[in-house]
C-alpha cells in the first residue's frame, strides 16, 4: 500500500541521524507548523495517527488563529464531536499534540528559538518560497502544501537549496495515495474507459 504523503515524509526524515534529537535524548520527530488556518486542523488530525511525531511549535501572525488552533476547536469540529464518537477520539489525540506546544507570532522566531527537525508549511502559497528557503537554511526538512511555489524560477531555487542542504522537501499531493484516485489512474492507463477527452471532478473535503 502506498503510504500517505505525511507518512512517506516522516519515513524519509527518520533515515537521517538527527544530531539534535540524539544529543537531547529525544526519540520523536520535532515538527513545527507555519500557518494555523483551517487546513492546519486536518493536518494535525492526520499527524495524530502517526507514531514518533511531536508537535513542538506553531507560528501564526494572527493571534486569534493561533489561539483557536491551540484549543483545537472550531464550530465544525464541535458540531461533529456531538454527532460522532469515533471523531471524538481523533480530536482527543490531536489536542494532546497541540497541548503545551510553543507558539510564535512569526515563523522566523520559531526557527530561531526551537530545536526542530522539520516544518510543515500551511500558509498562502505566495509565501511558500521564502519560508521553504529559510527552513532549509535552518537545517530543517520541509513538507509544504500545494502548490510548492508560484514560478518555475522559484521551484528551481528550492530544488537547488534542498540538494545543497541535503534535506527533504515534500509537497502535499495526498490524492495520489487515495484509493479512489489510484483506481481512476489505473482505469485510464489500462484503456478500459477508451480515449478520455474530458473529465469533471467535484470534491467535498470534510475533516479526516
Amino acid at each position: 500500500m502506498t503510504p500517505s504523503p505525511g507518512r512517506a515524509f516522516a519515513l524519509r526524515c527518520e533515515r537521517e541521524p538527527f544530531r539534535k534529537r540524539k544529543h537531547e535524548g529525544m526519540d520523536n520527530l520535532r515538527i513545527g507548523i507555519v500557518g494555523c488556518g483551517g487546513i492546519a486542523f486536518s493536518h494535525t488530525l492526520a499527524m495524530a495517527r502517526l507514531e514518533g511525531i511531536r508537535l513542538a511549535a506553531v507560528a501564526e501572525p494572527k493571534k486569534e488563529n493561533r489561539d483557536r488552533y491551540l484549543r483545537f476547536s472550531t464550530p465544525d469540529i464541535e458540531q461533529r464531536l456531538a454527532e460522532d464518537t469515533a471523531f471524538g477520539k481523533a480530536v482527543e489525540k490531536a489536542r494532546r499534540l497541540t497541548a503545551g506546544c510553543a507558539s510564535y507570532g512569526t515563523y522566523q522566531r520559531m526557527l530561531e528559538h526551537e530545536p526542530l527537525d522539520a516544518v510543515l508549511i500551511l500558509t498562502p502559497h505566495t509565501f511558500h518560497h521564502k519560508q521553504i528557503l529559510d527552513a532549509l537554511d535552518s537545517g530543517l526538512h520541509v513538507l509544504v502544501e500545494k502548490p510548492m511555489v508560484c514560478t518555475a524560477r522559484h521551484a528551481k531555487e528550492v530544488v537547488t537549496a534542498a540538494r545543497r542542504s541535503r534535506k527533504t522537501v515534500g509537497i502535499v499531493y495526498q490524492r495520489r495515495a487515495h484509493p479512489d484516485f489510484v483506481y481512476m489512474k489505473e482505469a485510464v492507463e489500462s484503456g478500459t474507459l477508451g480515449r478520455i477527452e474530458h473529465m469533471l471532478f467535484v470534491g467535498i473535503h470534510p475533516l479526516p
